[in-house]
């Protein structure tokens, strides 16, 4: 406004203008307890346990790398391919996996591992009101993200999770109040 003043378009006036008192949100990331993920992967639809282990276990994406990832990609037991046409920033491989991945993820040559993205989320969603909890916005991975920091590293869940870049992993993929102990239940847990 001045330089609007300057230019004269308008009369010299007291321009202040008022700034919206915007508090900074420190809230934390949302994450679901072992205990949580143990009942909703009990809860939810047999056909969506897989994918849903997936995503809980290596923070696989669910748009694009669940919806196109097929059992062919899985070497059950030892690794898991993610390949460039299904993965966000090119291909990679999951190895050094949690042992309790593997109790979800049935041992089959082909086939897609989520059949459905609507029908996994609808799943889900009625597991999470039957148990009676809120399912926080990407909780499969950012619990992934959380629990993986302490598990095994951070470069063991930024690479599982397909990320390279710290700041964004500590800002929007840890939560600063889970521990070892809290991520060791959750990667203990099995079918």
């Amino acid at each position: 406004m001045r330089w609007c003043h300057y230019m004269d378009y308008t009369p010299q006036k007291d321009w202040s203008i008022p700034l919206l008192n915007v508090k900074d949100n420190k809230s934390s990331i949302g994450i679901i307890t072992p205990r949580q993920a143990y009942d909703l992967l009990n809860e939810i639809k047999p056909s969506h346990r897989p994918a849903f282990a997936l995503m809980c276990f290596t923070g696989i994406r669910p748009f694009g790398e669940m919806e196109r990832l097929d059992y062919g990609h899985i070497k059950w037991g030892e690794y898991i391919d993610v390949p460039g046409d299904v993965a966000k920033w090119g291909s990679r491989t999951l190895h050094d996996l949690p042992d309790n991945l593997w109790s979800w993820i049935p041992k089959k040559k082909s086939g897609k591992v989520m059949t459905s993205w609507s029908g996994l989320h609808q799943s889900r969603r009625r597991a999470c009101v039957r148990l009676g909890f809120k399912y926080p916005a990407d909780g499969a991975r950012h619990s992934f993200g959380t629990y993986g920091y302490w598990y095994k590293g951070m470069e063991w869940a930024m690479h599982t999770m397909g990320h390279s870049n710290y700041q964004t992993f500590q800002r929007f993929y840890r939560n600063k109040k889970a521990s070892k102990d809290t991520a060791l239940e959750y990667f203990r847990m099995s079918q």
